[in-house]
C-alpha cells in the first residue's frame, strides 16, 4: 500500500498516510486527523489517530505516558499492555506502547502508539487494527511512525531506524 504525505494546516505535523483511506480533520476536539480503511473493510476499520495537547510547562515524556498508562486501562475494555519503551535519540525522547484491547463493539484490536513533545505539546500517533489482522499492517504503520515528523522534531525514525 503505497503511503502520501499528508501535511495538517493548523496542528503542526506531517504524516503519510495510506492512499484511499478516508481522512477526517477534527482540531477542535485535540484530534487533529483521523484517516481509516475503506468502507468495504468487513469488521474493525484500521485507523490512525493523532492527537495533540498542550501539556503543562516542564511536563517530560516519562510523566505525561505514566500518566496515559493510568488512563488507558480505565478508558479500553479488557486492556493489556504487552510492550513500552523509550526511545533516546539527539536531543529528543520518543515513546512507544503496544497494547490490546476487547471491545463488544470492536472485538479483539491491537494498537500501537507513538509519542513525542514538541514545543510543550504532546503529540501521539496511535494506530489501531484488529488482533488477526495486525501482523499485515505492522511494517506499514512503523513506516509511518518512522515519517511522522511534528513541527520542530527531526522525527521519530531518525532514532528507531
Amino acid at each position: 500500500m503505497s503511503l502520501e504525505e499528508y501535511r495538517h494546516p493548523v496542528a503542526g505535523f506531517t504524516l503519510p498516510l495510506p492512499s484511499g483511506w478516508e481522512c477526517i480533520e477534527d482540531p477542535q476536539y485535540g484530534v487533529p486527523v483521523i484517516a481509516v480503511e475503506p468502507v468495504d473493510t468487513v469488521g474493525f476499520r484500521a485507523n490512525v489517530v493523532v492527537t495533540s495537547e498542550a501539556l503543562p510547562p516542564g511536563c517530560d515524556l516519562g510523566v505525561w505516558q505514566a500518566n496515559v498508562d493510568e488512563l488507558l486501562p480505565q478508558e479500553l475494555p479488557h486492556y493489556s499492555l504487552i510492550d513500552r519503551e523509550f526511545i533516546d535519540g539527539g536531543d529528543r525522547r520518543f515513546f512507544r506502547r503496544l497494547a490490546h484491547y476487547v471491545g463488544d463493539d470492536t472485538g479483539s484490536v491491537t494498537m500501537e502508539q507513538w509519542a513525542v513533545i514538541a514545543s510543550g505539546t504532546g503529540f501521539t500517533l496511535t494506530a489501531s487494527v484488529a488482533t488477526f489482522a495486525y501482523d499485515s499492517l505492522a511494517d506499514m504503520f512503523a513506516d509511518m511512525a518512522l515519517r511522522f515528523r511534528p513541527d520542530g522534531v527531526d522525527g521519530i525514525g531518525e532514532v528507531t531506524a
